[in-house]
């Protein structure tokens, strides 16, 4: 008996069905995961390690042999960011690191400095465009070795053992370009090695993910640091060693010394100012704290005492110009102040809005400390977007000055209203601790005040909060933090690697066509 045949109903019972949508945030949250599964199982293999590692030093050099021509460097500096990720990324996972570091301290320690030594010591074979610092270098050595006094009979903006290190160099080695660029390659090629050895001594060395000695692999191939020490020639990696050095004297229970470093890199630079309440505070016991301040004062005292006694004009005109209103285009200061005189406005209105940035950012970090590395994440990952925007959109602007007014008004609007939600942001996050607390709350013990751990992180937080409200920002100065953003692990490491790229390319736009900055 044949089986009776049933009508194909599936037509028109679909027909009077509601029709649905289908959900894009489900299918993009699906291709995300699967596309983060692919990366990981990629990263985990050794030979991906090898490839990307080659590609990067190999775009790395195309990105500095195509710095002339500014479109082609922006498309391989893109693609050299996103293989470096990847490089440490694999690194991390294929094991690379832990057989680095088992094939025993020494061998560890001259791979750090030898391999960021080499690729720097190439780009000296290069002539350095991004910056004229370099220039200024050479010129205050050459008046030096001539005799003149600094100060008075030439300009000099910036603290006094500078003067020193400049009169060093071009005594040992001549004030060529190539003499500066080849010291401060050293100096850079030393921070690997440090952050190593801080990560021995700071009792973190076995902690899983991100720490002070992959942090130090990370730095060995950053390549805003090649660019700007290798290519550029700054001098920040001497303040850099100094800083380091006094946290290793910190976290070593050696309080003096710590101070004595610190304070020499206050004596190069001014951020190591803002450090010493978090070095103070983060001291091993109260009694040797107190030793940290004469530490402090003692080399900035004895570098100026020689020109205070020969030419205190000198000196008090320098501090003068420190004091002055002066700023750059790649400073959010510096794009309020010129949103605000568009509209007449004082600039006092300007200088009182970056105090309450300030104000803000120093509750966050204290809020970060009460709670621990994980809401501590917070204020950092804010810090480094709101910086990222910053520098391109104000260079932008410069070129644009002549012929839009109206655009300047419109970043000082903007910056207005991006500093106002960072305040407002600060202020909910406030709230939230508060009813996280309860109506138990009591006092937490700082955790960001034990040394080796949460102070990188809170340290990273202070100085990018201090390039968010400065009188200006380069994108060099991001080397003051990388350090111990590579060391503070997690998502701080990351999100630093992720962004500091794009900021230091962004920034380098030509002011005009065919000049830099």
């Amino acid at each position: 008996m044949e089986e009776e045949a049933t009508p194909d109903t599936s037509i028109s019972s679909g027909m009077n069905e509601r029709y649905t949508a289908p959900d894009h945030r489900s299918s993009l949250a699906d291709t995300t995961r699967r596309l983060g599964d692919f990366l990981t199982r990629m990263s985990e293999r050794r030979r991906v390690f090898e490839i990307s590692f080659i590609l990067h030093l190999l775009l790395f050099f195309m990105t500095v042999m195509a710095s002339w021509t500014w479109g082609l460097f922006h498309l391989l500096a893109a693609a050299d960011l996103a293989v470096f990720f990847l490089c440490i990324l694999s690194a991390l996972r294929s094991g690379f690191i832990t057989e680095l570091h088992s094939k025993g301290k020494g061998w560890t320690l001259l791979v750090l400095f030898f391999l960021p030594l080499i690729i720097q010591l190439l780009l000296l074979l290069e002539d350095p465009n991004f910056s004229q610092d370099i220039l200024r270098l050479q010129f205050r050595g050459e008046a030096l070795r001539e005799g003149l006094i600094p100060y008075r009979d030439f300009e000099v903006n910036k603290p006094p053992l500078y003067v020193w290190m400049v009169g060093l160099v071009s005594t040992l080695f001549g004030p060529s370009p190539i003499s500066f660029r080849a010291v401060f390659v050293v100096f850079n090629s030393l921070i690997p090695p440090l952050m190593y050895m801080i990560g021995e001594r700071s009792k973190e060395a076995n902690l899983s993910g991100f720490g002070w000695r992959t942090g130090a692999f990370a730095y060995a191939l950053w390549p805003l640091a090649f660019l700007e020490v290798g290519l550029s020639g700054h001098f920040d990696p001497v303040v850099m060693v100094l800083v380091l050095l006094a946290y290793m004297g910190l976290v070593s229970g050696r309080t003096f010394s710590s101070g004595v470093f610190l304070g020499a890199g206050f004596a190069l630079k001014m951020f190591p100012l803002f450090l010493i309440p978090l070095f103070f505070l983060g001291s091993s016991s109260r009694r040797s704290r107190w030793m940290l301040l004469p530490g402090f004062i003692s080399v900035p005292l004895l570098s100026t005492l020689p020109f205070m006694i020969s030419d205190p004009g000198g000196i008090l005109e320098y501090l003068s110009y420190q004091s002055s209103g002066w700023g750059v285009s790649l400073s959010l200061r510096y794009v309020l102040d010129l949103g605000l005189s568009v509209w007449g406005i004082p600039l006092m209105s300007s200088f009182l809005l970056s105090i309450a940035v300030l104000a803000a950012g120093w509750v966050l970090i204290v809020i970060s400390g009460m709670h621990g590395s994980r809401r501590g994440v917070t204020p950092v990952l804010l810090g480094l977007a709101f910086l990222s925007l910053v520098p391109t959109g104000s260079t932008v602007i410069v070129i644009l000055a002549d012929t839009t007014g109206p655009l300047i008004s419109a970043a000082g609007v903007l910056s207005i209203l991006a500093s106002l939600a960072f305040i407002l942001l600060s202020f909910r996050i406030i709230l939230m601790s508060r009813r996280d607390a309860g109506p138990k709350r009591r006092r937490h013990r700082m955790r960001w005040l034990i040394p080796g751990w949460n102070l990188p992180s809170t340290i990273t937080m202070v100085i990018l909060l201090l390039l968010l409200v400065s009188a200006q920002y380069h994108p060099w100065y991001l080397m003051w933090a990388a350090p111990f953003a590579f060391a503070s692990g997690g998502r701080t490491a990351w999100s630093f690697l992720l962004l500091s790229g794009p900021l230091q390319y962004n920034a380098y736009f030509p002011w005009d066509l065919g000049t830099h900055f």
